[in-house]
């Protein structure tokens, strides 16, 4: 009674301690979370997969079932950007049970402290940072952490139940994120290490049972291609990359997050050949390695704190604790043996809150240029509702100035199907008859005069040819555009023809951009 009090308090510290630190990210939303927003928006409309309010389907979302559970929270009436990040929220605290958990049964329930586990993710800023920010990557990593621990219980007991809760959770977070396909996959991995060095047989029906994820899969994919006429969200054809400057930032950027673990990665490495030995925890490391690989060839430009793979950490903190576990008779030092165990797992639990202002640093950054360039830009074009008919360019931020003006947007980066499957085109892009493009842009220009900013801005976008940029500033009809304003992370062109008709926004817009800077 006493322990399971204990236990209890463990994970209410937890919750507490989470709670506080994803209070310190709260105000953040990152402008892509936005472009899912507006897609939600659009189905709770009637408009199921539209990026631009009509029957055009696009993919620039990345995740259906998120997508699917922010529409339907609209739906209700429920706020996107409080509903999402209640999901998400929900989904680390129950990532958080699951990791303890998983301790108790991976332990046979020797393991009293269980609930213990939970604390280093409840300290770790970034595990908040991304549950707070309006992405899925909790969500997934929820239902991905799931998958794997069904998996693994089933190895452990031979149960068909669990080998149905692994399917069934693969398939909900093969809904949310395609790349959980790479578990089930780490499953039949699993069953050839059996086989060859386990020394155990494989039952056959097994394996055909695991086929259903990835039947599933495969049913997704065609479903994709006869809706959108490609198999993938357009996100996976933008950061795709064999480039070896990407390969080898890649594999830096993941060193580094297992820098960030190394903790539990030592105490892996401490009992490597007992994990090796058992069936649920080498089945762990084994789809560890899977999971992490392909992200080799993803390009690591836009990943904060880890966003592409964090849903690895919980099961790195599950294989940890199991390690200490095993390692908890020699970790005695004299008469202070109690002491020494208590001084490990205060380190473990709090060794990641060094990143603590790494984190409020870039949250505060990215907030304040939203909240001064993107959010404002929306919200003033979202007052002119009786121009919405009319078609913004963003190169390439398409989240919040879309979300909050509701006006029809071309976005060649990620909601332009077109642009994915043939190519850009200049000409295409000016077909759209944008009535304002939105270039990036860093730092105050305003010290110089419009004329001289926007001169600057051609000779750099003419020379870097970055993105398509170069096509774009050097068509002849560009010359059509006006530099009205410069605001913190974003250039401000206006065809000249609308700005006349249109003085009113114009001038709002120069004044807010003024005051922004």
């Amino acid at each position: 009674m006493r322990l399971g009090l204990l236990n209890l308090g463990f994970f209410a510290i937890a919750i507490i301690v989470f709670v506080l630190l994803c209070g310190e990210y709260m105000y953040l939303t990152i402008d892509d979370s936005f472009i899912t927003y507006r897609y939600s928006d659009n189905m709770a409309s009637g408009f199921p997969f539209s990026f631009n309010y009509n029957d055009e389907p696009e993919f620039g979302f990345t995740s259906y079932l998120y997508t699917i559970i922010v529409a339907l929270g609209i739906k209700l009436g429920f706020d996107p950007v409080i509903f999402s990040k209640a999901v998400t929220i929900f989904s680390s605290i129950s990532i958080m049970f699951l990791v303890s958990y998983s301790v108790r049964i991976f332990t046979e329930n020797k393991f009293k402290l269980y609930f213990l586990a939970a604390l280093p993710l409840a300290f770790t800023p970034y595990f908040a940072f991304h549950s707070v920010i309006g992405m899925e990557t909790t969500l997934f990593a929820s239902l991905f952490l799931a998958s794997v621990v069904s998996y693994a219980c089933f190895l452990k007991k031979d149960s068909k139940y669990f080998l149905f809760l692994a399917i069934t959770f693969s398939i909900l977070s093969i809904f949310t994120r395609y790349e959980s396909v790479l578990v089930p996959i780490a499953f039949f991995i699993y069953l050839v290490y059996q086989k060859i060095f386990l020394k155990e047989g494989i039952k056959i029906h097994y394996v055909l049972v695991n086929f259903v994820p990835i039947i599933f899969l495969i049913s997704l994919l065609l479903w994709n291609m006869s809706l959108f006429g490609q198999y993938l969200p357009s996100p996976f054809y933008v950061k795709e990359s064999r480039e070896l400057v990407d390969v080898i930032r890649s594999v830096s950027e993941i060193l580094t997050f297992l820098t960030y673990s190394s903790p539990f990665l030592l105490l892996i490495l401490l009992k490597l050949k007992t994990h090796l030995k058992n069936k649920f925890s080498s089945f762990l490391i084994i789809q560890t390695v899977v999971s992490l690989f392909p992200f080799i060839f993803i390009t690591q430009w836009i990943n904060p704190f880890h966003r592409y793979y964090i849903h690895e950490l919980p099961v790195l903190i599950i294989i940890g604790f199991l390690s200490l576990y095993l390692l908890k008779d020699k970790l005695e030092i004299g008469r202070y043996s109690k002491l020494s165990i208590a001084v490990v797992l205060i380190f473990l639990i709090t060794f990641n809150l060094t990143s603590s202002s790494d984190v409020s640093q870039y949250t505060f950054q990215q907030a304040k240029g939203l909240e001064n360039t993107h959010i404002t830009i929306g919200k003033i074009l979202g007052e002119y509702e009786e121009l919405s008919h009319n078609t913004i360019a963003t190169v390439p931020d398409a989240g919040a100035i879309p979300y909050f003006s509701k006006w029809q947007t071309y976005d060649y980066v990620l909601n332009d199907k077109i642009t994915i499957q043939k190519g850009f085109s200049a000409e295409r892009f000016y077909d759209a008859d944008p009535k304002f493009i939105f270039f990036y842009s860093t730092g105050n220009k305003n010290f110089e005069s419009m004329e001289i900013v926007k001169q600057n801005f051609v000779d750099e976008n003419s020379a870097a040819a970055t993105g398509h940029h170069d096509e774009i500033v050097n068509s002849e009809k560009f010359k059509n555009y006006d530099l009205i304003a410069v605001y913190p992370k974003m250039f401000v062109f206006v065809e000249k023809e609308f700005s006349l008709e249109n003085p009113n926004l114009i001038n709002e817009l120069k004044e807010s951009s003024i005051s922004r800077n």
